[in-house]
Formats: C-alpha cells, structure tokens, sequence
C-alpha cells in the first residue's frame, strides 16, 4: 500500500527521485511557501517531495474552487502553485503545471536538499468560518508515517 502511494503507476524509486529533483530545480530556492494542487498521485507526490527538496514549506489546499485559488493569488507569501490541473494551466503566473516538468530531460543535476522545519501548512475550508492553519514540521510527519508503516 505505502509503496505505491510513493511509486504510483509502479514507477521506480529511482524515477521518483528525479522526478522530485526536477521539480526542485524548477522551485529554486522558494522565499514563500508553495502551494502543492495535485490531483494525481504522480503529480502529487513527486510535487511534495520536490518542494522538500527546495526547503519550501507546502501549503494543501482544502479545495481548488475559483475563490480558494484567488486568496492564493492574493496572498504575497505564497511564491508558487505546484498542479497537475490541465485547464488552470495559465490561470496564474505562479502556476507551475507539473506533468510538463515531469516529462523533462532525463538529465536533472540532483539538488543539495534544504530539508523546511515547517513542512506542510494545511487550511481548513473556511466555509462555516474563517479558514484556520494546521502547521506539520517534518519530524511530526516522520513520526506519523511511523505509526502507518506500523498499522499496515
């Protein structure tokens, strides 16, 4: 189960890396956080281990609805939006449409990694109320998948 979370399509692990190396060199070194919309595990994982790789914290979006999306164009400290979305693909200049860098050189000089503290940052709707952040630093999440790896 775990592993085809983290090689869908049965990737190899190898791919997976490059995969996540080529996104990372696509990020730079982000000042703000990244927004990670991906609907596709191939997309979706790769996209969050790229953005690890480039030291940003990822924000999860609660939905892709236009009024979620908009807060995230207006929001100065979100740099870029990792998405897998082909119809939002111009939508925004901070829009990064990930199966394109996905389909890249298979030649990615690997990055040196700048592993965030602040891992995923996740926000509720807002739909009853104001949306509210949930902040993960990397060890609550490595401690969580502990406890998976056990439960499976």
């Amino acid at each position: 189960m775990l592993g085809r979370l983290l090689h869908p399509e049965g990737g190899s692990h190898r791919e997976l890396v490059l995969h996540a190396h080529r996104i990372a060199a696509a990020l730079g070194r982000p000042t703000g956080r990244v927004v990670l919309s991906c609907r596709h595990a191939e997309s979706y994982v790769p996209g969050l281990i790229g953005a690890w790789i480039a030291g940003a914290t990822v924000e999860l979006l609660p939905n892709v609805q236009p009024g979620t999306l908009d807060r995230v164009d207006a929001d100065p400290d979100i740099e870029h939006v990792l998405h897998d979305v082909v119809s939002a693909q111009g939508r925004s200049p901070k829009a990064i449409y990930v199966p394109t860098l996905l389909a890249g050189s298979k030649d990615v000089p690997p990055v040196e990694p700048a592993w965030p503290e602040i891992a995923v940052r996740m926000t509720t709707s807002g739909t009853t109320e104001r949306p509210r952040y949930v902040a993960k630093t990397m060890a609550q999440l490595l401690d969580e998948l502990d406890v998976l790896a056990k439960a499976i």
